[in-house]
């Protein structure tokens, strides 16, 4: 037996109850891979979303005012650029594996940390857009005060 799994054998009788750090790691990849996922289903579903509601307005020959179409077009952006970031955000979170696997745990762990910033961003985006959508929503909306 070699010198790490004597000492891993070790540890896991010591603390039968503890998982051990491959496991570990393999849960909060699954769970870093599933948020970025749930974050480019909430980007572009809302994109998507967006442009069927712009399409429907056009159809009708109902375009809302310049002014309030610059806010529906600046949420739009910010959904693209958190797509965006979330795609890279997987590339990032690749590499951190990539680095991890050849031990190089200083180049991980600042990959790790750029995934984090990015799918915070992300995240970002996807409120900031939705703010915008909700101030579209009120500057066409007859009657109500904001």
């Amino acid at each position: 037996m070699s010198t790490t799994k004597t000492r891993h054998h070790r540890l896991n009788r010591r603390h039968p109850r503890e998982v051990d750090a491959e496991k570990k790691y393999e849960t909060v990849v699954t769970s870093g891979q599933h948020a970025l996922r749930a974050l480019l289903t909430i980007n572009g579903g809302a994109i998507i979303a967006f442009l069927t509601f712009i399409g429907h307005l056009w159809d009708k020959n109902n375009l809302p005012p310049a002014g309030s179409v610059l806010i529906i077009v600046a949420a739009l952006k910010l959904l693209v650029f958190g797509t965006f970031l979330t795609v890279l955000a997987y590339g990032t979170i690749f590499l951190t594996n990539v680095l991890s696997r050849l031990e190089r745990t200083k180049w991980s762990d600042r990959m790790f940390v750029l995934t984090l910033v990015l799918g915070s961003g992300s995240a970002g985006c996807f409120i900031w857009a939705s703010l915008r959508a909700v101030a579209f929503f009120l500057s066409v909306s007859p009657g109500v005060k904001h």
